[in-house]
């Protein structure tokens, strides 16, 4: 039993690592993978939610972004640094813009996490307490089911 709860502890405990550190320990070697059976079209994969060294929880590198994307076979980023917009001289094809901006009231209390991204909008972190979010929610904004990092760190 105990061997369990230690492989359990340090499974959580890679986990974590790898998400608040999302690039700099992704290993450099590549991976051949079978092709799939399904048919490409219309099959894409997309990361949401990531920041680069712009932001102050991240480390990775725009270069390590891209890097990393095509050897996990990730077909689009969206980067949301907070508050900044500065990944958009890196953008391109696969690589798109956004920030993760803090609403706020009058009084400056936090009201809710927003991803943007032209003219995407996407609900971050609503289970986390600090940033739940406290406005009424548009139709046409999507919501993050789950942050891993989030998932991780709560209770």
């Amino acid at each position: 039993m105990t061997y369990l709860l230690l492989a359990i502890f340090f499974f959580l405990l890679y986990l974590l690592v790898a998400e608040l550190y999302p690039v700099r320990f992704l290993r450099a070697k590549s991976v051949k993978k079978s092709p799939s059976k399904l048919p490409p079209l219309y099959i894409y994969s997309f990361e949401l939610h990531i920041h680069t060294q712009f932001s102050y929880d991240s480390l990775g590198k725009p270069e390590d972004l891209i890097r990393s994307s095509k050897e996990e076979d990730i077909d689009f980023l969206i980067v949301t640094d907070h508050d900044r917009d500065d990944i958009r001289h890196f953008a391109g094809e696969k690589i798109l813009a956004g920030k993760e901006v803090k609403l706020t009231d009058e009084k400056g209390n936090i009201m809710g996490d927003l991803l943007e991204a032209g003219n995407v909008r996407v609900v971050a972190h609503p289970f986390k307490e600090k940033y739940r979010w406290r406005l009424p929610l548009p139709e046409d904004y999507l919501f993050e089911i789950i942050d891993l990092k989030d998932a991780l760190l709560e209770r």
